[in-house]
């Protein structure tokens, strides 16, 4: 029979230009509607200027979630330290991991995280429930569709960009149904690959521009 008021603050880091400039007319698309981002940040999460997503026409979006291993992991160790910055995905408990696989339809082992230290500044480190196997320094993991052996990445078609720094202030993990973001991703853009969230290279492979440093769909 009272009345509770609550003030919070969070901060998710800063920003930089990430397309490259042409001068002329662009071409570049923005569908119409866009859609509902199917898999937030549990937690509350930070989007990034040309994150990479696909676009489907029934009104989803798929972000491409993509992490750098921060040093060598041993192939029966079950925490993996995860490069940190500013400019990251966090990776957070209940997020599906798998090493990116050499192909974009390509199957590896993927499991969810059970653990998030972040008391480093460079680094986080995730436990995972099963280990992923030996992963080099600087290997990128990707989110996969559901944990298991032989899975795939949740994002297969990467077909667009996202063209702003998009935050996810709300967690998703109480009421998912009461939390949804809506993006209209674009098309046909080029960025600077040095600007965008890490790449794994069956990503790389379907890099359309013949300029070196930049990317285009």
């Amino acid at each position: 029979m009272g009345r509770v008021t609550l003030q919070s603050s969070n901060s998710y880091g800063n920003s930089k230009y990430v397309f490259v400039k042409l001068k002329g007319q662009k071409n570049s698309y923005r569908p119409t509607n866009g859609g509902i981002i199917q898999n937030p940040f549990k937690n509350g999460g930070k989007m990034f200027q040309a994150d990479l997503c696909e676009y489907r026409m029934d009104g989803k979006v798929f972000l491409l979630k993509t992490f750098e291993v921060y040093a060598a992991v041993a192939a029966d160790s079950t925490s993996i330290k995860i490069v940190r910055d500013e400019f990251r995905h966090e990776p957070q408990v209940g997020d599906v991991l798998m090493k990116a696989p050499s192909s974009l339809t390509g199957t590896g082992a993927a499991y969810a995280i059970t653990a998030v230290d972040d008391s480093n500044d460079d680094y986080w480190t995730v436990t995972i429930g099963t280990t992923l196997g030996a992963l080099s320094k600087g290997a990128i993991l990707v989110e996969g569709e559901s944990a298991g052996t032989g899975k795939h990445m949740l994002v297969q078609n990467p077909n667009s960009f996202l063209d702003i720094d998009a935050f996810m202030p709300f967690p998703t993990t109480d009421n998912a149904d009461n939390v949804k973001y809506a993006i209209a991703p674009v098309m046909h853009e080029i960025a600077y690959v040095s600007r965008m969230a890490p790449l794994p290279d069956c990503v790389k492979a379907i890099n359309k521009s013949r300029v070196t440093g930049w990317f285009e769909i």
